[in-house]
């Protein structure tokens, strides 16, 4: 197997006696790029939800009095680049992640970062969501435990709906905020043969190397 390592300007490929890929204490070095557009992407996501509350979009979650023209520009133009720009960001830290790891150690991660998660705040924090938006929307008077209960009973409701048995977007209406963790774990599972031919690959030309391998290469 050949393994690729990023040295300065250049790419550096060493040969592996094993085919197997296993887990190594070397790692490689790290492209802080990828750090920055993930943290900046989630950042404007996070003023973008803030937005919403104040935007005309009627069918947000929670909506404030008074609403502003400016900021529903604003929602708008983010939300168009900074979701596809992390699955771009997660498909690329997968095939790094994977010239490193093996198949199982990725998997393993990938459900202790995503699927853990996504079921811990579908059961713990969407709920509270749920209320805050029943107040608000004055569709529920009371506390927050006598909520519970309804907010599931209206999550499986829900799920019944003919339009959801076609595909993931039934986490969408179970998981609220969190559908994206739920399209990152299918997605992970779904290429991950993919993604370890991919890092197997040998570079063999500059077109090959970043940035052009993220892009060509990504799968999200």
């Amino acid at each position: 197997m050949v393994a690729l390592q990023f040295a300065g300007t250049g790419v550096r490929a060493t040969v592996l006696t094993s085919a197997r890929v296993t887990d190594s204490p070397h790692a490689i070095t790290r492209i802080h790029a990828i750090d920055w557009l993930r943290a900046l992407a989630v950042l404007a996501i996070f003023f973008g939800h803030v937005a919403y509350i104040f935007g005309v979009n009627v069918e947000a979650t929670i909506k404030n009095a008074q609403t502003s023209v400016a900021v529903s520009v604003y929602g708008f133009f983010v939300f168009q680049w900074t979701v596809p720009l992390l699955f771009l960001l997660a498909g690329a830290s997968s095939w790094f992640s994977l010239r490193r790891r093996s198949s199982r150690t990725y998997f393993r991660e990938r459900l202790q970062r995503l699927l853990i998660p996504l079921l811990f705040g579908s059961a713990v924090l969407i709920p509270w969501i749920g209320y805050m938006s029943a107040l608000n929307q004055a569709s529920f008077e009371g506390p927050f435990w006598q909520y519970v209960p309804i907010h599931f009973e209206r999550t499986w409701a829900s799920s019944k709906t003919p339009q959801l048995h076609h595909g993931p977007i039934a986490l969408y209406y179970t998981s609220w905020h969190l559908w994206f963790l739920g399209y990152l774990l299918i997605f992970s599972v779904l290429s991950l043969g993919l993604l370890r031919g991919h890092a197997r690959i040998k570079c063999q030309s500059r077109r090959h190397q970043l940035p052009w391998r993220l892009i060509e290469r990504n799968v999200p």
